[in-house]
């Protein structure tokens, strides 16, 4: 639910565990939006120039509206919170369901490949060996935030209490807004509570197409031709014939 959500709402693959490293050449198996690292294409294949796009001031994705969320400032006395000294201020979300999803990133800088063609012709190759299967993906791209916070229940009731070392916004159509340094003070009935700085959220790249190559027709046999003039059938790409579906790449 957590991988499908953020893929159908913002076009991009999301790590899982949502604090998993994640790298521009690192390559694996994509199975639904489910991306498994398998390893990094070799230094000679992934040199390539890195470029940075656009910063994104934030990205917030969730799959409930069922949840009470409560915002303490810093020397305020809320009875809401029980794990919060009085001179801390922080955030606490109670849930009504299991399976509630929240995402929030804040402050996101892309980096991605500037040119692919090496990572192609690398998997290309690979494929032809027997080594690359069809569903691969190598990521070209990547959304670093500089805070990330991911909270998935676990079971009715769920509540999680944050603290933050700076001011606690009010809260927006989904969740309060935090700027700074957020930390979990307690939790219960949760099955995942995080707070990533710096980390990878989303990212996307190149899949190699199941079938990635463009079978031969008879048309392409000529009876009478030198087979030493003919090029090889499975290296004749036609445009509508790429092996490669960018994905979340724009």
């Amino acid at each position: 639910m957590y991988s499908d959500g953020l893929y159908q709402q913002h076009k991009h693959l999301a790590t899982w565990l949502p604090n998993a490293s994640v790298q521009l050449g690192d390559i694996g198996r994509l199975s639904g939006s489910l991306w498994a690292r398998s390893g990094e294409i070799p230094q000679a294949a992934a040199k390539v120039t890195v470029r940075q796009g656009a910063r994104i001031p934030s990205l917030e994705w969730q799959n409930t509206n069922k949840f009470a969320m409560e915002t303490k400032a810093v020397g305020e006395v809320a009875p809401g919170f029980s794990a919060l000294a009085a001179a801390d201020g922080g955030l606490v979300y109670q849930f009504d369901k299991a399976g509630a999803i929240i995402f929030q990133a804040e402050d996101i800088v892309t980096e991605e490949v500037a040119d692919t063609a090496r990572i192609r012709r690398w998997m290309l190759n690979e494929h032809r060996a027997g080594r690359l299967e069809p569903d691969s993906l190598a990521v070209t791209r990547v959304l670093r935030a500089k805070s990330c916070v991911v909270l998935i229940t676990n079971s009715d009731g769920a509540r999680v209490e944050m603290r933050a070392a700076a001011t606690v916004g009010a809260a927006g159509a989904t969740a309060a807004v935090a700027r700074g340094t957020l930390e979990i003070a307690r939790a219960t009935g949760m099955f995942l509570q995080l707070v990533v700085e710096g980390g990878v959220p989303l990212f996307g790249g190149l899949r190699l197409r199941k079938p990635p190559l463009r079978k031969p027709r008879v048309d392409d046999v000529l009876l009478d031709a030198d087979p030493h003039d003919r090029a090889e059938p499975e290296t004749e790409l036609l445009e509508e014939d790429d092996p490669f579906e960018r994905i979340g790449l724009g």
